[in-house]
């Protein structure tokens, strides 16, 4: 795993933990840490206060049950989204 993709699992699995959730890998779905829906939301916010790519818009095109890390680190990394 890249530098750059490490550090947004990091930053993950902090936000995650800070919500009681448990660690995820870039293989996971972020609803795989166990947090309720609140907490998923507040992970989503976190990402999106620190990278600015998460968009209410492009939440509604995006499933929560089916979003996993990689698209979530793939986000932050492409500069076209």
């Amino acid at each position: 795993m890249k530098l750059i993709e490490h550090e947004i699992v990091d930053f993950i699995n902090k936000t995650v933990r800070e919500e009681h959730g448990n660690r995820i890998t870039i293989d996971s779905k972020l609803i795989d840490c166990g947090v309720d829906s609140f907490g998923i939301s507040m992970v989503l916010l976190a990402l999106d206060e620190k990278y600015s790519r998460f968009s209410s818009e492009w939440l509604e095109k995006n499933s929560i049950e089916d979003l996993t890390i990689k698209t979530i680190v793939e986000r932050v990394t492409n500069d076209s989204n």
